[in-house]
Order: C-alpha cells, then sequence, then structure tokens
C-alpha cells in the first residue's frame, strides 16, 4: 500500500507512471507502478493522522466505475475525500466529499465516478471530531497492480465442484504461459500409477494481504496459513461475463479481470448403456448409472460452454484395492475420451467404483505474472459386469 500523510489542507502530491496501458482481451488491467511511496509529514509539526493504516481497503465495483472506501480510526473523526489519476496534477484546490460517517470510528464510503481503466489516489482528509477542520491531515492512498515478483507466480485456484475458491504464491520463476503450458501434460489414457504427476510447484509466503472476488464468482477470502488464501461460495454465475479480482498488497490496492473460463455444457458416458454426467458437487452417493464391459471401451463425450482455449480434460475412474485407477487426458476441445477395453478389464467385477470429468481451463496473466485454474466436473457411478 502507498500511503502519505500531510497537515492541513494542503494534498501531497504521489508521483507515479503517467502513461496507463488501456485494458486488453487478455486481462491486463493495470501497469505497475514505478515506486512505492512511504507515509511522511509534509512538515515537522504535521499531526500524525487518526486513521488506522492497516485497517484501509479499497474495493472496485464490477464495472470499474466506482470504489469501496473502508477504515477505522483511533478516535471519532470526521471526514472527506476525492481522488484523481496517478501520474496526473491534482487541481487545486481539489474538491472534496463528505463522509456518510460521522464522528465515527469504522467508515464504509463509496467513490464514484472514477476512470474505468486507470489507477488513481484517493485523498482522505480526516480530523477529530471534537476539533476543528483546520487541525485535519490528509493521506494519500495510491491503487496498484497486484503483481508478483520475478521469482514468484501468483495463483487462483476455483474448484466448481467443491465451491471452493484457493489463492497462493508459488516459488517460480516460470513465465505464467509456459507454467500453463507444464500442466497441460500428455494425452492418452493409463493406470492411475504409471505416471509420475510430477513435483508440483513450492508455495511461498502469500503475497497479497486480502482478496475477493467478484461477479462470475463472488467471494471473499480469508487466511488459512502463511502460504494460503480461500474461500467458499455459494453459487456460481455461469451466465455472468464479468470476473474481477481485487487484491490488496504490500504496494497497495489493486484489481484484475480476467476472461470467463471455459466450463462443461453437458457430458455423456457411455458403456452398455449411456447416461448424461451428474452436476452434483462430486457426492459419491448415487445408484451406479453405468454398466462396463470387459470388450468394450468407456466413451465419454461433452459439450463446452467456452472456446476451450487453454483447457483440458481428465477423465478418472476411483482405484479400489489392488487396482490402482485409470486416468486419461485430452484437450477439452477433443470433446471425447475413449477408455480403451484393456484398461476397462483390469477393472475389479461388480464393484461400484467413481468416475469423474474434469475440465480444467487455464488463464496466464504474463505481465502481472498471475496464473487462473477453474476445474468443473461431472462424474458417473460405473461398475463391471
Amino acid at each position: 500500500m502507498s500511503i502519505k500523510s500531510c497537515g492541513g489542507t494542503e494534498v501531497a502530491l504521489c508521483l507515479a507512471v503517467g502513461l496507463i496501458l488501456p485494458l486488453l482481451n487478455s486481462c491486463k488491467f493495470f501497469p505497475k507502478p514505478k515506486a512505492i511511496h512511504r507515509i511522511h509529514n509534509s512538515s515537522s509539526n504535521a499531526v500524525p493522522s487518526l486513521v488506522l493504516l492497516d485497517s484501509i481497503g479499497l474495493e472496485r465495483s464490477l464495472d470499474g466505475t466506482s470504489i469501496a472506501l473502508t477504515f477505522d480510526t483511533s478516535a471519532a473523526v470526521d471526514c472527506m475525500f476525492s481522488f484523481y489519476p496517478i501520474g496526473e496534477k491534482p487541481v487545486k484546490p481539489l474538491p472534496l466529499t463528505s463522509c456518510t460517517g460521522k464522528s465515527a470510528t469504522k467508515f464504509s464510503e463509496l467513490i464514484s465516478g472514477v476512470p474505468k481503466d486507470r489507477l488513481v489516489t484517493i485523498a482522505l482528509k480526516s480530523w477529530a471530531s471534537v476539533e476543528k477542520e483546520k487541525t485535519a491531515t490528509i493521506i494519500n492512498i495510491d491503487e496498484s497492480v497486484p503483481a508478483a515478483d520475478a521469482v514468484s507466480l501468483n495463483m487462483i485456484s476455483v474448484d466448481l465442484g467443491a465451491s471452493r475458491l484457493e489463492f497462493s504464491t508459488l516459488n517460480s520463476s516460470d513465465l505464467p504461459s509456459a507454467f500453463v503450458a507444464s500442466g497441460q501434460g500428455e494425452t492418452g489414457c493409463w493406470l492411475s500409477d504409471e505416471k509420475n504427476p510430477g513435483k508440483p510447484a513450492q508455495k511461498k509466503a502469500a503475497i497479497v494481504q486480502s482478496l475477493s472476488s467478484q461477479g462470475y464468482i463472488s467471494a471473499v477470502t480469508a487466511r488459512i496459513s502463511p502460504t494460503t488464501f480461500a474461500s467458499t461460495f455459494q453459487i456460481t454465475q455461469r451466465l455472468s461475463t464479468e470476473w474481477s479480482i481485487s487484491a490488496k498488497t504490500a504496494a497497495g490496492f489493486g484489481k484484475l479481470r480476467l476472461a470467463k473460463p471455459t466450463m462443461l455444457a453437458s457430458s455423456e458416458f457411455a458403456g452398455q448403456n449411456k447416461a448424461a454426467g451428474n452436476f452434483d458437487r462430486l457426492d459419491d452417493i448415487d445408484a451406479p448409472g453405468l454398466n462396463l464391459s470387459a470388450t468394450s471401451a468407456l466413451v465419454t463425450t461433452w459439450t463446452l460452454d467456452g472456446a476451450g482455449k487453454n483447457a483440458t480434460a481428465t477423465l478418472t475412474i476411483a482405484p479400489s484395492g489392488a487396482f490402482p485407477g485409470i486416468s486419461c487426458r485430452s484437450p477439452a476441445t477433443a470433446l471425447k475420451i475413449s477408455v480403451p477395453a484393456t484398461l476397462i478389464a483390469k477393472i475389479p467385477a461388480n464393484v461400484r467404483l467413481w468416475s469423474t470429468l474434469r475440465i480444467d481451463s487455464w488463464q496466464a496473466l504474463e505481465n502481472e505474472r498471475w496464473v487462473v485454474r477453474v476445474s468443473d466436473w461431472t462424474s458417473m457411478g460405473v461398475q463391471k459386469i
């Protein structure tokens, strides 16, 4: 977070990048500021702000044209606020809007009319309610890109079957696109113990201090470990075309726009009979829906909601006893996976097993060094007779 403090009615200027790149289809939203400004007083006699800096929160609206500002104070205060794009000289005097909260210690204010695709500085003026406005201090709060450094990757993982969103920072210098490519894996079918899944990237201390998701998935995360923020959500807005991530880092507050991921529209599992896949949150409680034969393949087909770029399909049959299970993988755009009869023959007879089809949709935000994976599922109970 970039915050500066000064006394009286003067507004300290925040020096940051001058040119802001336009929003691109690849979901890039803001350029990274060139520097992080420190808190300072404009004069030796300046009074420290009563605003608790660690409590400040900024969250853009889904359309990007307003900002929700929240903060706490160490005593009852009155306040006013304004904003100006980073890199532009603010007008003098800067027009200020009175806070809706009066003589309070907790504030939630809506800042409207914010430029959609530009970072801004928010000027927050506050003074103790028992004092005159002339005693006020002004702090400047800069928006900033929640980007990872060159030896880190920020990763969002969304499991639609479990209704769970998770954020972590990975210890990796890979380009996001290279990391996504490495996650695609080889195609084909095999017994699950025949392939080494590879060593997952090691997590490191999370680069964000808070994170929320809006639109396609609406969720506010909480820290569950030094490396991980997570949340569950009640519903997926599958028809929504808007998805954004708001995050607070040590550099400030920022927002990233994400593309709508590729998801499953329908699926069908076919053995000796056929049945549509279940969108059932992976609860293993259904009666067997499909009978398999040792002399014929299991054929799974699907349709997609989305173009399928950078999406993979994984079909699995669960292990049982000495049977290690079966795994298959293909590009999601193949729309079909066939498990050969030679592998079906290895399934123990008359044992109910769980088969799942998973679509993993990947996004790579190169400049910001973020990777996003959304996993959508259907499932089916199967048994060999």
